[in-house]
Parts: structure tokens; C-alpha cells; sequence
């Protein structure tokens, strides 16, 4: 089975004040080609849906080489690979096709629910999992290494989870999770800071109307983040990003 390539372009609304990729935007662009590659493969929501079984991403680790920009042209290849009994993986590569370079590279761990229990389900029942994939991984770090939460937090934002939070899956969108994140980060740092490496790793789900709790701390050009429930105090996400200067 060949890697799955989709081209897209940077077009405003997926562009920040500095004209540079929002990450929640590059998080869409990943998930979308996913989807696509999932349907083309017979892995996708109409393959499953009537299982009564949905994807779920759980942990996300971006190496981010060069961030794209406004109007730049983006080719994003993407790849199921390795899997455990109820972890799926899957690989990405985002080619900067106007600035001639790989801009992104990328890991992902799934999980297949149970839309009625929220349970796990094993990925044996995806029988066209090991048949599209390719044993190649997009770098060699471990996805499962745990991310540290952010302890003695400098910062924060209240959220809501909004009735558009909602995706197709009738959960949060996990680009939602990086918005809330980045909420907590003073304009003055993003202004001066670029991403370089983004890990995060979903731990609970929230419910529309449910109030958001999003707090940063950093330490050594890195920030640590925790989204929590903001009644009950219970995490839901980490989010580790590493910055520089630029």
C-alpha cells in the first residue's frame, strides 16, 4: 500500500496575524487527509459507523521544521502503521511545495470507541487495517513516552466547549484542544516565538456547555500545558510545545 497525498494551500482563515500556519489549522489539515485516506482504504466513518464504532485520537507528536505560510502550497502524505491490540498508528510528511522543503513530520496514535459505551474496542475489528498499512514510521521516537503536565501554572484562560467544538465523531475536535492551549499563551511570546515540536496527549472527553480550564507554565523555550474541566478540576489534554525565537 503507497502513502495517501492530498495538496492544499494556506488560504487566510488558516493564517495568523503573522502569516504564519495556525497549528489548530495545520491539525485540520492532517486530520483531513486521514480521513480521506481511511476512506479510500475501507477504515473510514462510513466503514465503521455502522459497527457502532468511531476513531479517536490519543497522542499527536509534530516535528515542525519549517512553519508554512499564507498562500503557501502543502502537499501532506499520510500512512497507517504500526499498531498494538488497541492502538492503532499513523505517519505524516508535509512538503512546503512553495518553499521547496518538508516542513512537518508527524505521529499519531488512534483508538477505536464505542459510540454507545465510550468503551475501547480492539483494532481487529478494522479488517482492513493491516492490509493498507506501511511499515514505515515518519521518525523514530517513541509516540507512547509520556508528556509531563503543567505544574505551577504562570497562565490561563477560561473556555467553553462551544456547540461548533463539536465534529462528526460527537466529540471536541482535537484542533479545538490546541486552540485552548495556545488561549493561555501571552501575545507578547507568540510574537516573537515560533513552534518547533508540538506532543500532546488526550486523556478525558468534555461535553458541549462543559467550562474549560487552560493553563501554561514554561521552562527552557518549552511550554507545558493542561485543558481541564474547570468544575471538576479533572485533565483532559496535555500539550507540550517547544519554541525559538523567529
Amino acid at each position: 500500500m503507497s502513502k495517501y497525498s492530498q495538496l492544499v494551500k494556506v488560504s487566510t482563515r488558516d493564517a495568523n496575524w503573522r502569516a504564519h500556519l495556525k497549528l489548530p489549522s495545520l491539525l485540520a489539515f492532517l486530520q483531513e487527509a486521514a480521513t480521506e485516506n481511511a476512506d479510500i482504504i475501507g477504515i473510514g466513518r462510513k466503514d465503521i459507523l455502522p459497527l457502532g464504532l468511531g476513531w479517536a485520537l490519543t497522542r499527536m507528536h509534530l516535528k515542525i521544521n519549517a512553519l508554512p505560510e499564507w498562500q503557501d502550497s502543502l502537499e501532506i502524505r499520510t500512512w497507517p502503521s504500526a499498531k498494538t491490540k488497541v492502538v492503532a498508528e499513523r505517519e505524516f510528511e508535509v512538503e512546503d511545495k512553495t518553499m521547496g522543503k518538508t516542513a512537518v513530520l508527524g505521529r499519531t496514535q488512534w483508538v477505536l470507541i464505542n459510540l454507545n459505551t465510550r468503551r475501547l474496542e480492539r483494532i481487529s475489528a478494522v479488517k482492513n487495517w493491516d492490509a493498507a498499512s506501511v511499515m514505515q514510521k515518519a521518525f523514530d521516537e517513541d509516540i507512547f513516552a509520556k508528556i509531563p503536565p503543567c505544574t505551577n501554572a504562570q497562565y490561563s484562560a477560561k473556555c467553553t466547549v462551544r456547540k461548533e467544538d463539536i465534529d462528526i465523531n460527537l466529540h471536541v475536535n482535537n484542533a479545538v484542544y490546541l486552540t485552548w492551549a495556545i488561549e493561555a499563551v501571552p501575545n507578547e511570546f507568540l510574537e516573537n516565538h515560533i513552534p518547533t515540536d508540538l506532543k500532546m496527549h488526550f486523556i478525558k472527553e468534555v461535553s458541549q456547555g462543559n467550562p474549560i480550564l487552560s493553563e501554561c507554565s514554561f521552562e527552557n523555550g518549552m511550554s507545558f500545558h493542561s485543558i481541564k474541566r474547570a468544575d471538576t478540576m479533572e485533565e483532559c489534554a496535555r500539550v507540550n510545545i517547544c519554541w525559538t525565537c523567529g
